[in-house]
């Protein structure tokens, strides 16, 4: 058999492939459609609530956005102390005040009555271009925290107020965010419940340590699905799909080579991943429900989810570990957690029991006194309180 004849076979079973793959979808498909249909209706409801003051009309959204260009201006100089500053030091009189504008405009979003803008995609290519640029938030979020720290020794409660709004706009993004923004809010509320120090909790009067405890079990009830990143990138890839317009290969971060068993068809390709990880999603679950279960049997589910994706041919859009965007969240929920236990034990309160999302069982408390120590199973995840006699 002649070599051009090869080449023949050969381009009428690429055709062929083509040509299957643009008139058959997955099977399941359908279902993934109504299934993201369901989910992005209950997705209208994302955001963190207003836990200060009156809530103002208007979307958080265009607050967060006028802060991320804010923040954008600012100088190299200014961004690399801000980093300086974060573990150690005080911002200068100068530097305080050209980060309060953003800082300003962060607060009046936290303040906003909505945080989803029904104008706004925000899954497919279209959110894309309408996200928040992840760096200058990071760094607006940055400004807020070690502004806070220098505020705390002038003012603890004013640092205390300026804390809490930055947890609410933090949950404003690990709610109601696109993709990365997602990630860079859960992280910042971990970050932020962490730098609610105890001196600043100590210096607080007892009725506003009880107003700070409702406004963090009010931003606590809005946490994330331990699984919602996964859920919410399945989500993504729906749709890309259902935009109708051609699949760009890198947006998704797939070369296009990868697409060969689909006939080269980019919509296939991401047909198929789609269903996949519905199912992978799916499968967790069933073993271990993010609702009830222990992380160390998540842990065991999602190390389930990775074996299966190893055995599959084509995994590019899913080579990475599920355990990290879980724990991620877990370290947030458990910073959170312990945070308000020691605002309740600075009031006087009976300190909550609460489950610990890094380990298997409650939150350890040991109190001796005007003292109390809060462990979580995770290293680093801890705090003392030590609470001046009323």
């Amino acid at each position: 058999m002649s070599k051009w004849l090869w080449v023949a076979l050969g381009g009428l079973t690429i055709c062929g492939m083509v040509w299957a793959s643009l008139l058959a979808d997955t099977p399941g498909w359908d279902e993934a459609q109504r299934w993201y249909a369901e989910r992005r209706l209950a997705w209208q409801q994302d955001g963190c609530p207003v836990v200060s003051g009156w809530p103002k009309n208007g979307c958080s959204r265009a607050d967060y956005l006028a802060a991320s260009k804010l923040a954008d201006a600012m100088s190299d100089d200014l961004v690399i102390r801000l980093s300086a500053i974060e573990g150690e030091g005080e911002l200068t009189a100068e530097d305080r005040a050209a980060v309060a504008p953003v800082i300003a405009v962060l607060r009046q979003g936290a303040a906003r009555i909505d945080d989803v803008d029904e104008h706004r995609a925000r899954f497919g290519p279209l959110a894309v271009d309408a996200m928040v640029d992840c760096i200058s938030m990071h760094n607006a979020l940055l400004a807020l925290r070690v502004t806070a720290r220098s505020t705390a020794r002038e003012d603890q409660a004013a640092a205390a107020e300026l804390l809490r709004d930055g947890i609410t706009v933090a949950m404003d993004f690990a709610t109601a965010g696109t993709g990365l923004e997602r990630l860079i809010g859960i992280n910042a509320v971990d970050l932020l419940a962490r730098d609610f120090d105890d001196a600043t909790l100590r210096a607080l009067e007892v009725p506003a340590l009880q107003k700070l405890g409702r406004a963090l079990e009010d931003i606590a009830a809005v946490l994330p699905p331990v699984d919602d990143f996964f859920e919410r990138e399945i989500a993504f890839k729906v749709a890309y799909v259902q935009d109708g317009g051609a699949l760009d290969s890198a947006d998704l971060g797939v070369p296009r080579w990868e697409t060969w068993r689909h006939g080269f068809s980019m919509r296939s390709f991401v047909i198929s991943q789609v269903c996949l990880e519905l199912d992978l999603l799916n499968g967790a679950r069933e073993r271990a429900d993010p609702k009830t279960a222990t992380w160390p049997e998540r842990q065991q589910a999602l190390a389930w989810i990775q074996a299966e994706v190893e055995k599959q041919p084509m995994t590019y859009m899913m080579r990475r570990s599920f355990a990290d965007f879980e724990k991620t969240r877990r370290q947030a929920a458990a910073a959170l957690a312990m945070l308000r236990q020691a605002v309740a034990f600075h009031a006087g309160a009976a300190v909550p029991e609460m489950s610990d999302p890094l380990g298997g069982a409650p939150i350890r408390v040991t109190v001796a006194g005007d003292t109390a120590t809060f462990a979580s199973a995770e290293q680093g995840y801890e705090r003392t309180a030590r609470r001046t006699p009323r």
